[in-house]
C-alpha cells in the first residue's frame, strides 16, 4: 500500500482528549470517532506547554507540540476500533500532537495565564491482548485529528522577570475538517500541521 493510501485510509479522531497535570505526570488520553474508542495513559512523555518549567517571560517559549512515545496500563482498557471491541488493550506506538509556539511573556499579557490554541493529531498505534506487546495485534493503525488545547499556568514574580509554571493542559479533540496552517487575521504564528509528520513518515520508509 502507497503512504498516500495508508493517510487516505486512516481513522479520524473526532472527539475526546489527551491532558497533562504538573510536570512529571502521566498523560491520560482517549480517543474517539465512528466505531472507535481507545483509552491509554502516556507514561514519562514531556508535553510542550510544560516543558520550560519555569519558562521565564521575555526569554522563554512556550510551544504545543507533544509526542507520546510510551504507554502505561492501568486496568482494563476496554474499547472498540473500526468497530471491533475488545476487552482490554496494551498500546504501543507514536501519537504526535503539533501546534504553534507562543513567547512565554504572552501568558503575563492576557487576562488570566492560559494559553489556547488549535492543534492537528497524527499516531500510529498498534494494541496487544499482553503486556509483552507479542502476538498478533489486536489492531495496528493510523489516526489523525485536530482540536483545541488549553495551557494553564501560575505566575511568580522573580528577580527581574516573571516565572510562567506550568499547571496543566487540556487536547481536546473536535470533528470537522482540519484547520487551515494559514493563521487567522492578527495571529502571529503558523499552525504546524499533522501532515508533517506524515509526509517525513513517507520520506523514511521511502529511503529504506
Amino acid at each position: 500500500m502507497s503512504c498516500s493510501a495508508a493517510y487516505a485510509d486512516s481513522i479520524v479522531v473526532t472527539g475526546a482528549f489527551m491532558s497533562l497535570t504538573g510536570v512529571g505526570g502521566n498523560d491520560p488520553f482517549t480517543l474517539e470517532g465512528d466505531g472507535l474508542r481507545v483509552s491509554g495513559i502516556g507514561y514519562e512523555n514531556p508535553v510542550g506547554p510544560g516543558n520550560c518549567n519555569p519558562c521565564v517571560a521575555g526569554k522563554s517559549v512556550i510551544s504545543f507540540n507533544s509526542t507520546l512515545i510510551s504507554f502505561v496500563h492501568m486496568g482494563p482498557a476496554p474499547g472498540s476500533v473500526r468497530g471491533n471491541a475488545f476487552a482490554d488493550v496494551f498500546l504501543d506506538g507514536t501519537m504526535a500532537f503539533r501546534g504553534p509556539s507562543f513567547p512565554a511573556s504572552l501568558v503575563v499579557s492576557n487576562p488570566t495565564p492560559t494559553l489556547i490554541a488549535p492543534f492537528t493529531f497524527w499516531a500510529t498505534l498498534r494494541g496487544f491482548p499482553n503486556s509483552s506487546l507479542t502476538g498478533t495485534p489486536i489492531f495496528d493503525e493510523t489516526f489523525v485529528g485536530h482540536g483545541t488545547a488549553t495551557a494553564n499556568y501560575f505566575l511568580t514574580s522573580g528577580s527581574g522577570a516573571t516565572l510562567v509554571d506550568f499547571r496543566d493542559v487540556v487536547y481536546r479533540f473536535e470533528p470537522g475538517a482540519a484547520p487551515s496552517p494559514t493563521p487567522e487575521p492578527g495571529s502571529a504564528v503558523l499552525v504546524l500541521t499533522g501532515l508533517a509528520a506524515v509526509i517525513a513518515r513517507c520520506r523514511r520508509r521511502g529511503a529504506r
